[in-house]
């Protein structure tokens, strides 16, 4: 019986073992691969280069830094059309020639 309960004792710690290396194995190097991170970084960055281009101003810039693209439209005021495509922005052509 004494066999018994060190091989459960041992299987137990081989599963233990097993749960617990993906936490030591990320290391600190996990949180500076955060995809995440990037994108929020990418969207701060482009807010401030609409803010150097004039396309829109400095208080603007403050309201929708770390917002969403859904949020933005809200708090900014800003509402889109309803069309996908307004009869106004359309081209036409001529027909191809067969």
């Amino acid at each position: 019986m004494r066999w018994f309960k060190r091989l459960i004792a041992v299987l137990v710690l081989l599963v233990a073992a097993f749960l617990a290396w993906p936490l030591f194995r990320a290391g600190p190097d996990a949180a500076a691969a955060n995809p995440d991170l990037d994108v929020y970084r990418d969207q701060l960055a482009e807010v401030d280069r609409d803010e150097a281009r004039g396309i829109i101003d400095a208080e603007d810039a403050e309201r929708i830094k770390g917002r969403t693209s859904a949020d933005t439209s809200r708090v900014l005021g800003i509402r889109g059309r309803a069309e996908m495509i307004h009869r106004d922005d359309l081209v036409i052509g001529a027909a191809p020639a067969d």
